[in-house]
């Protein structure tokens, strides 16, 4: 081989090897591990949920009578009202009726007193009643439009009356991502649907349905009770309050609890 091409070939051998030796030095790139990607709408829910969800236990709640659970609370009163406004179905005749009360509760007297007032257009022979009803241990004392009753099944029998007698309340609800003070209590709010709710006064037939509802409900787990519940609800042909006739309209119920740090005293309703 001619001294010229050994030259040449050389040349190239010498240049290859330094390539090889200057890809060989190269220091490796980093490897880059990119970030799980994240659903900001999802990521805010959840942290929501997590900073506003309730103590343990209470991830749901049921309560078919709005009252239940006030027997060990030394002393609390509750404010509970159910107003209908309507009419009686396929008819301009109009349908209204209203039951408001007030409860009040002394664990250490063991004692309760309850005022209540009815007013309806559903039965044309209803008049309106107030009625005042105390408890005393086993004793029950009623007054009936400023008059004591003295028959005392008759007493007894007006003794089951309650907040949760008139509104009934849910048999299931579940836990919303919102607490707030409500009536001074730490208070988590709870969702449902009409087929959560328990309506002592109202009978659904066939063609009964419900076309609206709006409310809320509110728990103190401290307390373990409700301490409020308020509700909207718009229906159709419905029996309400054993009416002759079903009625069509909006049902309002509202109830709210205080605890109260000096018991009321409760005594013999004046008259008995």
């Amino acid at each position: 081989m001619p001294s010229s091409e050994r030259k040449k070939q050389r040349g190239w051998l010498l240049w290859g090897a330094l390539i090889v030796a200057l890809v060989a030095c190269r220091p490796r790139e980093a490897e880059v591990v990119l970030p799980t990607v994240v659903d900001l709408d999802t990521a805010a829910t959840q942290a929501v949920l997590t900073r506003e969800a309730p103590p343990p236990g209470f991830a749901s709640v049921s309560f078919p009578r709005i009252d239940a659970n006030l027997g060990d609370i030394p002393g609390w009163r509750s404010e509970f009202s159910l107003a209908f406004n309507g009419n009686f179905s396929r008819t301009s005749r109009s349908a209204t009726a209203l039951t408001e009360g007030v409860q009040r509760y002394n664990l250490l007297q063991n004692a309760r007193r309850l005022t209540i007032s009815f007013v309806n257009t559903l039965q044309t022979d209803a008049d309106p009643v107030a009625l005042e009803i105390v408890t005393l241990g086993e004793d029950p004392f009623l007054v009936r439009n400023g008059v004591c009753i003295r028959a005392e099944d008759e007493a007894r029998l007006a003794a089951q009356l309650s907040a949760g007698a008139v509104l009934g309340g849910l048999q299931q609800a579940a836990a919303a991502p919102q607490r707030a003070i409500i009536n001074g209590q730490q208070a988590w709010r709870y969702s449902f649907t009409h087929e959560d709710l328990v309506l002592p006064g109202v009978t659904f037939g066939d063609d009964s349905r419900v076309t609206g509802l709006a409310g809320e409900l509110w728990v103190a787990p401290a307390l373990n009770a409700v301490v409020r519940y308020y509700l909207n609800l718009d229906v159709e042909n419905v029996g309400l309050f054993e009416s002759s006739l079903p009625v069509t309209g909006t049902l309002l119920l509202r109830y709210d609890l205080y605890r109260e740090e000096t018991p009321p005293n409760i005594s013999v309703p004046f008259g008995c």
